[in-house]
Parts: C-alpha cells; sequence; structure tokens
C-alpha cells in the first residue's frame, strides 16, 4: 500500500468543488524541479502543493488520487483459537 499525503490548507481552493471524495496527493517518486501547475510535496510534516510557477529548487512531484479510507477489524482471540486448536 502506498502513503498518500493531504493536501496543504492553502492549497485547498484548487481542489475544492472540483472532485468528489477525499483528495490527496501520491508521490510519484519522481524527485526534480516543479513545472506551473504541477503538484509536488513539501514541508517537515509532508503535504501537497501546487507549484504557482517553475521552481528551481527539487521536490519530489506528486498527482491528485481520491483516497478511501476503510476500518479493519482484526479478532485476535478468533485467530488465537486457529492457532492454538
Amino acid at each position: 500500500m502506498e502513503t498518500t499525503y493531504p493536501i496543504a490548507t492553502s492549497e485547498i481552493k484548487h481542489v475544492w468543488n472540483k472532485y468528489d471524495g477525499i483528495i490527496h496527493v501520491l508521490n510519484t517518486k519522481n524527485f526534480r524541479c516543479p513545472k506551473k501547475g504541477e503538484w509536488f510535496i513539501s514541508g517537515a510534516i509532508p503535504e501537497g502543493y501546487l507549484a504557482d510557477n517553475d521552481l528551481d529548487q527539487k521536490y519530489y512531484i506528486a498527482k491528485l488520487v481520491r483516497v478511501k479510507f476503510v476500518t479493519q477489524t482484526i479478532i485476535e482471540e478468533f485467530l488465537y483459537w486457529l492457532i492454538k486448536g
């Protein structure tokens, strides 16, 4: 499973009401200077930002993705019973 990052609060205006669901950014593993209009990941607590113009500093380039959070329940007692039999 790949890690996604939230969009920075200052950048929400770029995706608000344009997409359904929860939008995050996904690291493309491409490390270079972002061009105008590209999403990139930055910050001590990583978040997605949109480049307003071509940047001269390198960042990980990102792409927008829709995320769906799923709750998983693990019943440990049942697993223990299967192992001990």
